[in-house]
């Protein structure tokens, strides 16, 4: 109905920096095999993949665990590879 297409419409311009910003922290796992499970962890700023990250375990709980905390912890993550990396 236009009614909810309308509504769907304000939410999205009243709310669009925040949309943006959540869409830049992408976390997602799938099954690879019996007991291996990628979980697939990015970073993307203004469609630039800035760090991804496919991390393989064992389990679905440890997957999803990796995927629920990407979100508080990816700039930490990234920081912390640039240091190793470059040794400063």
């Amino acid at each position: 109905p236009f009614e909810t297409r309308q509504k769907i419409d304000e939410y999205i311009l009243l709310n669009k920096e925040k949309i943006k910003q959540e869409s830049q922290y992408i976390a997602t796992y799938y099954k690879k095999d019996e007991n291996q499970y990628i979980a697939n962890c990015k970073v993307v700023e203004n469609d630039i993949v800035l760090i991804e990250l496919n991390i393989n375990v064992v389990n679905s709980e440890q997957a999803k665990l990796i995927c629920d905390n990407w979100k508080q912890k990816s700039q930490d993550v990234y920081a912390y590879i640039i240091k190793v990396l470059t040794g400063q």
